[in-house]
């Protein structure tokens, strides 16, 4: 079965930190989003995936062809994106076969997910399958009606409140194509791929809801959600992983990933978080719940709680960073001088 990757999406709300990257190379646990996916892709025997990309396509192009990979890959330019429907037909003529996967680009996904999904779809012998995880506001995704195991409709990111979200996973016939050459924009101004999932209901098509529980699950939309994806998987997977060339001279507190060449000072302490490649941390500072990006500067005595550092930053001596209840990101290749202090979420500077 081919899968078709969704990688095109530029990361609006995720700025700074998608303005150097784009927001499927954001690595969770150490390991990029899109890689993720990828790997789980290849676990359940998927042969080949069209990857759709567009804002910083070459990026993706040459980080995918680094890590060496199982399945094919084949990448496809969006050109100027317009929605998922429009990206289910600009993938549409590299697809084989008579059904295939879809995933958004920029969600969590585990072999496990995917093989349940595909079990599912094996025993009730669907047209059409969509993955739908429980959530307390709706609002943010698509909301899924379903008569049990009956796909109804979806609604676009119309209602609040708890309910089925759309997790941005599908089984999709060819017949989905034939529908994408017919869709109109929505109120959004997009070509959406919920509206194809309601049409084939109108064709007739039997088209299924899968549930899974949301533990598995984050949409990396917004600076919140990454930070707690990174959390939340770094605890479940238990990571402690120091990379090749990395040295530590401070405190680990699990969970912890530190990438190559990083460099953690002396009696500086690492706790909860993710450190990327070629960062450098002060003697004596303090990483709780946050995520250090690729080669960042960080001087001594700091205390960094719940930040997200992006690529390139420098943050002096002494600073301290809290994001409170939601999260402190400090902008890509930009510098806080020492003594500062940062409390609450935000973006600076």
């Amino acid at each position: 079965m081919d899968a078709a990757v969704f990688a095109a999406g530029v990361g609006k709300r995720l700025r700074p930190l998608t303005s150097v990257r784009p927001k499927h190379l954001l690595p969770l646990a150490g390991k990029p989003v899109l890689r993720r996916i990828l790997e789980a892709l290849d676990g359940v025997g998927v042969e080949r995936a069209v990857i759709l990309v567009s804002y910083l396509g070459g990026m993706i192009r040459d980080a995918v062809s680094s890590w060496g990979l199982g399945l094919e890959t084949l990448f496809i330019e969006q050109g100027n994106p317009m929605g998922t429907g429009h990206a289910l037909k600009t993938c549409g003529p590299h697809l084989a076969g008579d059904k295939f996967l879809v995933v958004y680009g920029d969600i969590t996904l585990t072999p496990e997910v995917l093989m349940d999904m595909l079990d599912f779809h094996g025993r009730e012998d669907g047209d059409a399958v969509v993955e739908a995880v429980e959530v307390e506001d709706v609002s943010r995704y698509g909301a899924i009606e379903s008569d049990g195991v009956r796909f109804l409709k979806v609604s676009e990111k119309s209602r609040s409140g708890r309910g089925l979200a759309n997790a941005g996973l599908y089984i999709l016939p060819r017949k989905s194509l034939e529908l994408a050459e017919r869709l109109q924009r929505s109120p959004r101004g997009e070509y959406e791929l919920t509206d194809i999932l309601n049409m084939m209901v109108d064709e007739g098509l039997r088209v299924l809801v899968h549930r899974s529980r949301m533990d598995w699950w984050f949409d990396i939309g917004a600076p919140i959600d990454y930070l707690e994806a990174n959390l939340t998987i770094m605890r479940r997977e238990h990571v402690k992983e120091i990379g090749r060339g990395a040295r530590c001279m401070g405190v680990l507190e699990e969970p912890y990933y530190v990438g190559a060449g990083s460099e953690i000072g002396r009696e500086a302490v690492i706790s909860g978080s993710t450190v990327m490649d070629g960062v450098l941390i002060g003697g004596g500072s303090i990483v709780k719940e946050s995520i250090i990006l690729d080669g960042c500067r960080i001087g001594g005595g700091c205390r960094l709680t719940r930040v997200i550092v992006g690529d390139g930053a420098v943050i002096g001596d002494d600073v301290e960073i809290h994001g409170g209840q939601g999260v402190s990101v400090i902008a890509p290749n930009t510098r806080i001088g020492s003594g500062a202090k940062i409390t609450g979420g935000g973006v600076y500077p």
